[in-house]
């Protein structure tokens, strides 16, 4: 099944539109799909071919029903039609799976086709900084969290505020740690620029410290123990706020990171608060609330009898979780990063939707479950299972909004040619197909440096190759057994 249209990669197709900053874009691309007998000689076969959209433009796609094909050497085509307004400054995606079936008896069975409409802010005079003042650059930077509130998804905790806190003191006292983890609302990848808390102080406590900690995997949606109290978790983003910046009333605080971190959508993660300095009669509390309780997270403080280091409270109408927003933006200005094998592997609920449930490997279709056994399997010195693992996350990525450099696409598509061969190969666990090291080495290696952001992947700091995106920071990878 071939469509016949301009900037193929393989099996990938690429469209990109420009329009103005809250324009509107009204566009046909027409796929003409051919179905042709390997032998040259139509004998009547038939196909049904259906096109799935997915992406921030899905809604504003419209595909034909799904058709059926003959091989009789006529092409058909397929319109798309992509309806949309009022687009903010920005890139916007879609991706169409072309899906044949039955699979097996078409090669290849599927395609992609990829639309990218970027929405452009105009560009200020000389001596402007395009904050409609007339005023030129000498004026205060833009703040991404009030400028830009229609990107932002946001995390919020509402309801009355409870006395039921405890003191966040200086040291490792009961209570002097206190923490909320929270999920992040939608998919993809995201910067954390800003945490908003309710908070206040009492007394001369030392300088407020906020940190961000991923808790995804970690078990009962229990925080970290990070480093300052005994356990060794690193934090994603630390932020400081002085203590003269505190009122001594319940109000509103915003604490904002120099160097955000990236966090995942989908996945959890923990705010972490306690104290430099301060001692029994100088300390911060949260402002809680109760009774309607956050169900993307919890409420936590720190108790060194608790196994965990951490004392839970959940559950209606007894939970508490602390009144809290979050600000993100998109990463990288849109075009996205990327993650390893091992944080696919660990961050299940951090997934990008699946067209229909499903990913192809090869011809072979796997759901969820199965890639996920994919993932776990050790590879023991068999080449098919390490290149699943990278093609699984390479995958991952792409649906999650990174971009895609030619050479990776045609790893991809070389990946997906290799393990379709002659007799489609079932990748184990769910399977028991085997290929040697030496035929998925070069196409395995690739995958990795996409994945992982590197250039070298035995130099952490090498860095991605120019053009190629950069790595999350939120990497799990792990080395393959």
């Amino acid at each position: 099944m071939s469509p016949t249209v301009p900037g193929s990669a393989g099996s990938q197709w690429f469209f990109n539109f420009t329009v103005p900053s809250g324009g509107s874009l009204d566009e046909t691309i027409t796929v003409e799909v051919l179905l042709e007998d390997p032998d040259g000689t139509p004998d009547g076969d038939t196909v049904t071919v259906s096109l799935h959209p997915s992406g921030g433009l899905a809604s504003s796609v419209a595909v034909p029903n799904p058709l059926s094909l003959t091989d009789d050497g006529v092409a058909a085509p397929l319109e798309i039609a992509l309806a949309a307004e009022a687009l903010e400054a920005g890139n916007h995606t879609v991706n169409i799976q072309i899906k044949a079936t039955p699979a097996q008896r078409v090669q290849p069975s599927h395609g992609t086709i990829h639309i990218r409409v970027h929405a452009e802010e105009e560009e200020p005079g000389d001596g402007d900084n395009g904050d409609g003042d007339g005023e030129g650059d000498d004026d205060p930077p833009v703040d991404v969290c009030t400028t830009n509130a229609t990107t932002l998804e946001l995390v919020t905790v509402d309801g009355p505020l409870s006395d039921e806190q405890s003191a966040i003191q200086s040291g490792s006292a009961q209570g002097s740690w206190q923490a909320q983890t929270f999920t992040v609302l939608g998919s993809g990848c995201f910067l954390l620029h800003e945490v908003t808390v309710s908070l206040r102080k009492q007394g001369n406590p030392g300088d407020l410290l906020l940190e961000i900690y991923d808790v995804s995997g970690d078990p009962a949606d229990t925080p970290v123990l990070p480093a300052g109290l005994g356990g060794t978790a690193t934090a994603l983003a630390t932020a400081t706020v002085a203590a003269a910046d505190v009122s001594e009333t319940y109000a509103d605080l915003t604490a904002a990171f120099a160097d955000p971190p990236q966090i995942a959508g989908g996945a959890q993660y923990a705010l972490v608060v306690h104290q430099d300095g301060g001692g029994a009669e100088d300390f911060y509390q949260f402002g809680l609330a109760s009774g309607e309780t956050y169900d993307g997270g919890r409420y936590c403080m720190s108790d060194e009898n608790e196994a965990s280091g951490w004392a839970c409270v959940s559950g209606s109408p007894d939970g508490l979780d602390v009144r809290f927003s979050i600000c993100v933006s998109d990463c990288v200005n849109g075009e996205g990063c990327t993650l390893s094998q091992g944080f696919w592997k660990n961050h299940a609920d951090a997934w990008p939707e699946l067209t229909d449930g499903e990913m192809l490997l090869g011809t072979q279709a796997y759901n969820q479950s199965e890639l996920l056994e994919i993932l776990q399997e050790s590879v023991g010195g068999n080449g098919l299972i390490s290149l699943a693992h990278q093609l699984i996350a390479a995958k991952l990525n792409i649906a999650n909004g990174a971009p895609v450099p030619e050479a990776v696409q045609a790893a991809i598509d070389s990946a997906d040619s290799l393990i379709s061969g002659i007799d489609p190969l079932r990748v184990p666990p769910i399977g028991e197909g085997f290929l040697e090291p030496s035929e998925t080495g070069d196409l395995t290696g690739t995958l990795d440096m996409y994945n992982t952001g590197l250039s070298d992947p035995d130099d952490p700091e090498s860095g991605p190759f120019p053009g190629w995106p950069p790595a999350c920071e939120d990497q799990e990878d792990e080395p393959e057994e």
